[in-house]
């Protein structure tokens, strides 16, 4: 009998997409991430928080877009070709969080999971799983679905239709008036033409009687 056999311990690796937020690396659980795509044009939406950018259309679906700098109350920078969005199921839902840059996918060991205190960095750890601990930084591994509630995204969704809505109206409205315009205009070329052949034609009647 071998006094000094061990069992084999297997240790459970955590795979994080990591990015970053001004100074701070973040990690999302590779699960919760949908896709990764550039920043694009968004409808805005009136009366929303300064960190709801608003949203996009993303293969006809409406998206919330939420800048993270703003979001933890970090100073507004302008989009960079770094930005990226990470789509991500939030409540059941697809949301978009713009970040400064994504980097990699790591594979975490739980046990470099710590659990967060309250307050790390400046940020209340509502919105923090656990702190891995990576050879060259920590990583704050987002709970991502604090970031926004149930009720918050069912609510823009609507705004977004509403104001989606108007806008279409709004565009019906400026097709049709411009039409009526067209239609003004034609009648007037017409009009004008009409009384320049008339005017040919008196001058033709009082030439020929001339001669």
């Amino acid at each position: 009998m071998d006094l000094h056999h061990t069992e084999k311990i297997h240790t459970k690796n955590i795979q994080l997409v990591n990015f970053s937020i001004g100074e701070e690396v973040f990690g999302l659980h590779i699960g919760e991430v949908q896709e990764i795509i550039r920043i694009k044009e968004f409808m805005q939406l009136p009366l929303t928080e300064d960190y709801i950018k608003g949203m996009t259309n993303l293969r006809n679906k409406l998206i919330p877009i939420i800048d993270m700098r703003l979001k933890f109350k970090m100073e507004s920078v302008d989009y960079s070709d770094l930005t990226r969005v990470i789509i991500v199921k939030m409540n059941e839902s697809p949301i978009g969080l713009v970040v400064d840059s994504v980097s990699n996918i790591l594979n975490l060991p739980e046990q470099k999971i710590e659990e967060p205190p309250e307050v790390y960095h400046g940020l209340s750890n509502k919105f923090i799983r656990g702190i891995g601990k990576a050879e060259k930084n920590d990583i704050i591994i987002l709970k991502v679905d604090e970031v926004l509630t149930a009720d918050e995204i069912e609510m823009l969704i609507k705004k977004a239709r509403k104001t989606k809505k108007k806008k279409v109206k709004a565009s019906a409205k400026k097709m049709k008036a411009a039409g009526k315009t067209k239609k003004k205009i034609t009648k007037a070329k017409k009009k004008k033409r009409a009384e320049a052949v008339k005017k040919k034609r008196v001058k033709r009647k009082k030439t020929v009687k001339k001669g």
